[in-house]
């Protein structure tokens, strides 16, 4: 051991003494627009030596040897390893230098994705109106499509589809992975989103083993930068407007509708003459009413506000990110409640409160903790949203008004539910949701012993829970009906009372909730030696979500191994090789592997092209790999069930007893649903301003 601990000081001192005795190296940094790049951290590769800044000029100065190798890390998740030909280097950091996923903890720069893989970075989110993040995403990524669900966007995720439909079965959910986490993306606000990665191939998604089947979509929120501080702070007021509400007929042209209808199946008239006369006057709105219930029980807006300020900032050694958002929003419904204990208009308000501290702990070793915390609550009508928007296409503007002439709430022996008392009289459920995401990632490399080599951990910790309060009543109504004489006017009015004002009564309870629990643990290793380059990486994950209910956890284990080779910077292959377990299948068959394989040819670097004034960037893909998901129909379809029988008789006197009986056979030979994905891709740039991206895919 003694010989050991002074061969390790040797090298450290060693590392130590090659970068001091270097040269001093001045670098500017800038973007492609030639802007200064200011914040960035700059550290020679395989040293000991803490992390340079460059200045408000994009300026650094560093000790070190020229062929050096130099990594380059932006606040805005790119990087750059550039080796140092000289004393006085201007570096240029382009979008090709962008940080995407390779795998679970392994980035590569964009230039070197063998994969399909889109990306959307924050200001092209910002430009968005949209309160939800994952409204924003409409027409951003090609091959990604955005399905708005019934509801506010506030309140209903819209469903997203990869490359069409995928799976056996209606619940094909793309995998949305927050910092590599998997969390609802109505979590997030889009003002704490860096960028966003669009996952489409098997090469890109075997790594995330039965989870990545349908395509995977990648969160990373904002991080600190360096020697810095940026306060920022914003109000947004929105007015939003129904669009599409329905257009329904006055009471006039429904009467004339439902005679014309009666006529033509051989009945007798619903209206007499009398009646229509009424209805297109308007004179006698209690007996005959005309009632639009779209205009009674919808306005023409309703508004949003939202605050947010946010702080970023930090040091060499500590970076910070940390927002707050409030949010509150109000929805179209016209009616006030009859009492002041509760509201029913449709209301939502939410606090967002996120802080990430990523510090160097030593020069090899970086730890990040992540926090998010959400209070939200929501306010609708006791009868339910989709009950009031139905009864308005099931109750005609003739069937009676919104209140009698005395008062009391208008119904018929016909339609029976008012949707204005729907909405008013029924009471009201507010619904308090609280969640809390939490991560931490240890990040240690080991250059000492092996020249590359790192070593991480990460483990996650969330849950939710919304719980209600509801208020229930219920109201009196009167039904009218008019009984006409020979000469066809009106000759009794019967009224029918029925119903009950209520006082209100109250209620809560646990609507729904759950728990995730993530391990990750992975080594890491990174090489390049003359015209070759390689990085591989080794994860196990373990994934264990428990929700609402008994025997409801679902466990999830994966092995992944990945890795990507290049030579001379222009040839890359990848290969991946997952091999995943789930609890949700039999125990013979818990465990399948997903293999991946792919390629680029990066054409704009060979000789023939270098310094074509037309085509700036040209890269060609390919793509095979197998997907899997541990989906099925039912629970335990591979066991036998039984139930309680009706009955058996037995005995001379055949006494009836109660048994048993078997219920669902078991399915044998049940295993995971595979996907095998094909895809060949050509990403182009050209003239300095266009780019282009053509994939062709083939699933199975």
């Amino acid at each position: 051991m003694k010989y050991i601990r002074y061969i390790i000081i040797a090298l450290i001192v060693n590392g130590q003494l090659s970068v001091a005795n270097g040269q001093t190296i001045t670098a500017r940094l800038t973007n492609e627009q030639g802007n200064p790049i200011a914040g960035a951290g700059a550290k020679i590769l395989n040293s000991t030596k803490d992390v340079d800044i460059s200045s408000e000029k994009g300026e650094l100065t560093i000790q070190a040897n020229v062929g050096d190798r130099l990594l380059i890390n932006t606040f805005d998740r790119k990087q750059k390893v550039v080796q140092l030909t000289d004393t006085v280097m201007n570096i240029v950091i382009s979008g090709d230098d962008r940080l995407i996923s390779s795998g679970k903890n392994f980035f590569l720069p964009e230039i070197e994705s063998t994969a399909a893989v889109s990306t959307v970075g924050n200001e092209k989110i910002m430009k968005s109106s949209a309160i939800n993040l994952a409204n924003t995403l409409y027409g951003l990524a090609p091959g990604l499509t955005v399905l708005q669900n019934g509801g506010t966007e506030w309140n209903n995720d819209p469903t997203f589809v990869i490359r069409g439909q995928g799976g056996l079965s209606d619940n094909s959910n793309v995998l949305v992975l927050v910092d590599g986490f998997e969390r609802p993306l109505s979590s997030i606000i889009k003002e704490d989103v860096e960028n966003i990665q669009v996952l489409k191939d098997a090469a890109s998604t075997a790594i995330y083993g039965y989870k990545g089947i349908n395509g995977v979509i990648l969160v990373n929120t904002k991080k600190g930068i360096f020697n810095k501080t940026e306060i920022t702070a914003s109000y947004d007021h929105a007015f939003t407007s129904p669009v599409g509400l329905p257009q329904m007929v006055d009471a006039y042209t429904y009467a004339l509708g439902m005679n014309e209808a009666q006529a033509l199946d051989g009945g007798t008239p619903m209206y007499n003459d009398y009646a229509l006369e009424r209805f297109r006057l308007g004179d006698s709105p209690y007996l005959y009413p005309n009632v639009n219930w779209v205009d009674e029980l919808y306005g023409n807006s309703g508004a949003s506000n939202q605050y947010n300020v946010s702080i970023r900032g930090g040091g060499s050694k500590a970076r910070y990110y940390g927002s707050l958002n409030l949010l509150n929003n109000s929805g179209f419904m016209q009616p006030t409640s009859i009492s002041d204990e509760y509201k029913t208009q449709i209301l939502y308000s939410k606090m967002n409160a996120r802080v990430n501290l990523d510090i160097d702990i030593t020069p090899t070793t970086n730890f990040v903790v992540r926090m998010n915390g959400i209070l939200a609550e929501k306010n609708v009508p006791g009868s339910g949203y989709s009950d009031i928007t139905g009864s308005i296409y099931n109750v005609p503007a003739a069937a009676f008004p919104i209140k009698t002439e005395s008062g009391a709430w208008g119904s018929s022996d016909i339609w029976t539910d008012n949707p204005y008392a729907l909405a008013a009289a029924k009471g009201n459920t507010v619904y308090h949701s609280r969640s809390l995401s939490s991560d931490a990632e240890l990040r240690q490399r080991l250059d000492i012993f092996v020249k590359g080599l790192s070593l991480g951990a990460k483990i996650g910790y969330d849950n939710y829970a919304e719980l209600n309060d509801v208020t229930t009543r219920n109201y009196a109504y009167e039904r009218t009906n008019v009984e006409y004489g020979a000469d066809g006017l009106p000759a009794f009015t019967q009224v029918t009372k029925g119903g009950k004002d209520e006082a209100n009564t109250f209620s809560h309870g646990l609507n729904s909730q759950w728990r995730r629990f993530n391990l990750e643990a992975s080594a890491y290793y990174n090489q390049v030696w003359g015209k070759h380059k390689l990085d591989a990486a080794f994860v196990y994950s373990l994934d264990s979500y428990t929700g609402t209910g008994q025997n409801n956890t679902t466990n999830r284990m994966n092995f992944g191994l990945s890795a990507h080779y290049g030579y001379l910077n222009r040839y890359f292959i990848d290969g991946v090789l997952s091999l995943s377990g789930s609890n949700q299948l039999p125990p013979d068959n818990k465990w399948g592997i997903l293999p991946a394989v792919s390629g680029a040819w990066l054409v704009s670097e060979e000789d023939f092209l270098k310094g074509n004034s037309a085509i700036d960037f040209l890269k060609l893909r390919a793509s095979w790999g197998v997907s899997g998901r541990d989906y099925r129909p039912e629970s335990n379809m591979y066991r036998q069930t039984f139930g309680s029988g009706s009955g058996y008789y037995f005995q001379a006197s055949e006494t009836g007893s109660s048994g048993m009986k078997e219920n669902r056979y078991p399915s044998y030979g049940l295993t995971y649903e595979k996907a095998y994905k094909s895809n060949v891709g050509i990403d182009l740039t050209f003239l300095k301003h266009f780019s282009l991206t053509v994939d062709a895919f083939l699933e199975n």
